[in-house]
């Protein structure tokens, strides 16, 4: 295995410094409900799946080179495989960031313009459960999509160890806040979003889950006083329009549903305060990744990063043709949630002119 370059060990020595702040803080590493917080090294290891990078030679780019008057035709493979580009939060809880170390830092100076901003619609709240332990259907979530940390160790560790045969560089900066959902009015408006409904492409777009465990009734009455409704029925959200808020009782599928619409945001065009993910990939020919698409592995995959315990790679699924399976196990104590988003990257190391693939 190679090692770190100074750049990466330079950026990983920060974090240990940010997070050895943030645990000073706080004084230690648990969550105010005795869950472990996610640490850098927590994503590194997460990002180090080979699964989940999914790694495959597709076919051969043909190159002209030159030097002087003598061309000759160069070769170099197509590969794809999947980047760990963004880490996507989603918050009911403002107490008890997942990304302690990175988020509540950042809130600090967020919060005082998202209220100038939101004109006083309040700030990283929403409609929970009722004090009495019974839940609603209406669910609310802020988002945070930042550039993945973990990117600077993956690109050094993983990237040498299959560039030999190629690897697509992504170009997601690390840290980047690429959405903060509380600069963002439309979040909790969505007066620009309601008119996107009509489309047909928009109109039923969904992730669709169907609980592969017989759960039934209320879970978690020791999860804060707001339990989550599982039932073996069917349970979905739409992801337009791409708000907050959300109808549903199950918070593990809510957030899901959450995490899609940012990720949605964050790759196309449309009318919210973010900045849109890049495409490129380093200096090698690229094809573009595709706005990731629920239901669809072959755009992007999810990993949960928090509540820790499922690291698997797989698209939120579009409709009943696969059981979303989860337990009691699955729901977060905090009801805050941290997945990353895994793009799929197909490039070729250039070697001139590109010609064309086979």
């Amino acid at each position: 295995m190679n090692k770190l370059s100074l750049g990466a060990r330079i950026a990983i020595s920060c974090l240990m410094v940010i997070s050895g702040k943030s645990m000073a803080i706080d004084a230690n590493s648990t969550l105010p409900d005795g869950d472990k917080k996610v640490e850098i090294f927590d994503l590194i290891a997460d990002t180090m799946d080979l699964a989940c990078v999914d790694y495959k030679i597709k076919g051969v780019c043909f190159w002209l080179h030159c030097a002087g008057p003598y061309c000759r035709v160069r070769t170099s493979s197509v590969v794809s495989h999947y980047n760990p580009d963004v880490i996507v939060e989603t918050v009911s809880n403002r107490e008890a960031y997942p990304l302690t170390w990175l988020t509540k830092p950042m809130s600090q100076v967020t919060d005082p313009l998202a209220r100038g901003l939101n004109h006083g619609f309040d700030v990283g709240t929403g409609v929970r459960g009722s004090p009495t332990g019974t839940a609603t259907n209406k669910n609310f979530f802020d988002t945070n999509v930042y550039g993945n940390p973990a990117l600077l160790g993956f690109r050094d560790i993983v990237g040498s160890m299959l560039s030999l045969s190629g690897f697509c560089n992504s170009d997601v900066m690390p840290f980047n806040p690429y959405f903060v959902s509380t600069l963002d009015p439309e979040w909790r408006m969505g007066l620009l979003e309601a008119p996107l409904l009509v489309l047909p492409s928009n109109f039923n777009r969904k992730i669709f889950a169907k609980s592969g465990d017989a759960l039934s009734g209320t879970v978690g009455s020791a999860l804060g006083g707001y339990g989550d409704i599982v039932q073996s029925s069917e349970r979905f959200g739409y992801i337009f329009p791409r708000i907050g808020s959300i109808v549903n009782p199950n918070r593990y599928i809510s957030s899901t549903v959450i995490a899609q619409r940012a990720a949605d945001i964050v790759t196309s065009l449309n009318a919210h305060i973010y900045q849109k993910l890049p495409d490129t990939a380093g200096s090698a020919k690229v094809w573009a990744p595709v706005p990731p698409r629920e239901g669809d592995a072959e755009t992007a995959k999810w990993q949960r990063n928090y509540p820790r315990g499922k690291t698997e790679c797989k698209a939120f699924p579009a409709d009943s043709s696969e059981e979303f399976k989860y337990s009691e196990d699955d729901f977060s104590p905090t009801h805050n949630y941290l997945y990353t988003l895994w793009r799929r990257y197909e490039c070729c190391a250039r070697r001139g002119t590109f010609l064309y693939r086979i």
